[in-house]
């Protein structure tokens, strides 16, 4: 494990991640030793107070079955970029957007893609914190799936991953009732257009559309 970081000028910071791991043993979906290596490089460039850019590149390395029924192991290989924009023109507005990709094969075999677009709005107020957000998905497959940060719940984790082909939209409040009383509410819609069924079993939903909502009520001492 390898990792470095520093400012290349006033505005640029960049970071560098290096990682070898191996395996001697059997594990999940890899019917021998394995071993692989992940490389992740980050830069953020920041031309002025108003304006935060962010570009991040990882290519990963790691053995694993093509499939399930020859057990056969090759080395899958995946790459991602992600390329983040913040404008926050005052105190009260935060606009974000995002673009990410990747790129996943099995050596010498075919590859699969992934994109998500998107794009969210904060808004900041004395005793009130709004935020919206709307997403664009296209995945190959599950493992081409591209996560993404929603503003959620407390203590809750925020990062949601998404596959297939569908949109996503959400909209979450922060609202300070008083200074020991905290109402979080969270409503989110999923739609895809690639599917009329979501999930399976005692889960299943027979719709192209899922629906997700949040309450929760901190009391702080």
């Amino acid at each position: 494990l390898t990792s470095a970081q520093g400012m290349l000028t006033k505005n640029i910071k960049a970071s560098v991640y290096l990682d070898y791991f191996k395996f001697p043993y059997l594990k999940y979906d890899v019917d021998k030793s394995s071993h692989g290596f992940d490389y992740v490089s980050d830069v953020t460039y920041s031309p002025a107070r108003k304006w935060i850019m962010d570009l991040k590149y990882q290519h990963k390395e790691k053995m694993k079955n093509v499939d399930s029924k020859s057990r056969v192991v090759s080395s899958l290989i995946t790459d991602k970029i992600s390329y983040k924009l913040i404008y926050q023109p005052n105190k009260l507005i935060s606009l974000r957007g995002q673009v990410s990709g990747i790129e996943q094969h099995f050596f010498h075999q075919s590859s699969k893609y992934g994109y998500l677009l998107a794009g969210r709005i904060d808004a900041n107020l004395k005793k009130w914190k709004v935020s919206a957000g709307v997403a664009m998905f296209h995945t190959d497959n599950y493992d081409t799936r591209i996560y993404m940060y929603e503003r959620g719940l407390l203590y809750a984790y925020s990062f949601s991953s998404y596959y297939g082909y569908g949109f996503r939209s959400y909209l979450s409040s922060y609202y300070q009732i008083n200074q020991h009383l905290l109402l979080i509410t969270k409503y989110g819609l999923t739609h895809f257009f690639d599917r009329h069924q979501i999930s399976s079993g005692s889960d299943l939903i027979n719709s192209s559309s899922k629906g997700d909502v949040y309450l929760q009520l901190r009391y702080k001492f």
